[in-house]
């Protein structure tokens, strides 16, 4: 987890270099998203944003620290949880189930507590009539 302060310092020194405003809203919320990536790798990130005169906005940030992860040779996709989670929700997901032709579908939506950052999930919002959700099961070993 990365510190306040250094994430600040590291923001005001792309403001710097980029000749852009910080505003504070916009940096508590980069943090609140971005506080559980690696310092360093989000260090490296910053800097190649720097070298390439980006936008300070979060998808930017987002390919920049995927880039690391390529120079790197890691090829596993990074988790869009959050780690913040509510009593309402399984690590930021709701699970729900709809029979559709007397066959059951299951469907995952966002918690309102938008704590899993995936925008083309859907937020749940309860409506689905013929929806049921699954109850959240304690984590176990799926045989693969």
């Amino acid at each position: 987890m990365i510190a306040h302060d250094v994430f600040y310092d590291i923001l005001k020194r792309f403001a710097h270099c980029c000749d852009r405003a910080l505003k504070k809203d916009q940096v508590e919320e980069l943090y609140d998203r971005l506080k559980f990536t690696d310092e360093e790798k989000f260090r490296a990130a910053m800097e190649q944003l720097i070298e390439d005169e980006s936008k300070l906005t979060l998808p930017a940030i987002k390919r920049a620290l995927a880039m690391q992860d390529k120079k790197n040779g890691e090829t596993v996709a990074g988790s869009h949880f959050n780690g913040i989670g509510c009593p309402d929700c399984s690590m930021g997901l709701i699970h729900t189930r709809r029979m559709i032709d007397n066959l059951p579908y299951s469907f995952v939506y966002r918690c309102k507590c938008r704590s899993y950052d995936a925008p083309t999930l859907p937020i749940y919002n309860g409506d689905g009539i013929d929806e049921t959700r699954i109850p959240a099961e304690p984590e176990r070993d799926i045989p693969i």
